[in-house]
């Protein structure tokens, strides 16, 4: 019988980031829980592509049979519930490239409260767009609260990406920041 933990240096727990650094080991979160989020959908005046419907996204993330929340709810038994909204599409002024994620999240925040909506009801803020010169499909704080995703298609979203990248936002990391040790008694 063994077990996985966290990979690191020794004593400090976590996993070593490209730096060397660890990263932080965080605490579990509750055993079941309720989150709710955003997913804000962005294009560029320079470039005004809206490749799917808000609507074909919305199912995406919430109701079609194999959604985001669909998938959260069957990996965990039913712990883990998603809830939320898609807004836009929110076109931009700023350039397309170079990937200026930050920027672009700011610029969709500001419009969607300028619409009315109150974002401070949510727990996760999705920011996706169709392809640009980020280097990346997705990225997310770990743990957070945002995630970006590069690559909105005419199938809509990747959902492996977003579930993935949420997970990061739960406090998941990667699978090679974990080791296995044996906890079995010593036998003599």
């Amino acid at each position: 019988m063994g077990r996985a933990e966290p990979r690191g240096l020794p004593g400090q727990g976590g996993a070593p980031t490209a730096q060397g650094a660890p990263f932080p080991v965080h605490a579990a979160r509750p055993y079941s829980f309720v989150r709710r989020f955003i997913c804000a959908l962005l294009d560029w005046a320079e470039d005004p592509e809206e490749p799917a419907s808000v609507e074909h996204v919305a199912g995406q993330m919430f109701t079609d049979p194999t959604s985001v929340r669909a998938f959260y709810e069957d990996t965990s038994y039913g712990k883990v519930t998603l809830t939320g909204n898609v807004f836009g599409w929110y076109t931009l002024a700023s350039p397309k490239s170079p990937c200026s994620y930050d920027a672009w999240a700011s610029a969709a925040r500001a419009r969607a409260t300028a619409e009315g909506h109150d974002l401070s009801g949510y727990d996760h803020l999705i920011y996706a767009w169709p392809s640009t010169a980020c280097p990346w499909a997705g990225f997310a704080d770990q743990p957070g609260s945002t995630v970006y995703v590069d690559g909105v298609h005419s199938f809509g979203l990747d959902l492996r990406t977003v579930a993935h990248e949420l997970g990061h936002n739960f406090g998941v990391g990667h699978a090679n920041t974990l080791r296995c040790v044996d906890t079995s008694p010593a036998k003599g």
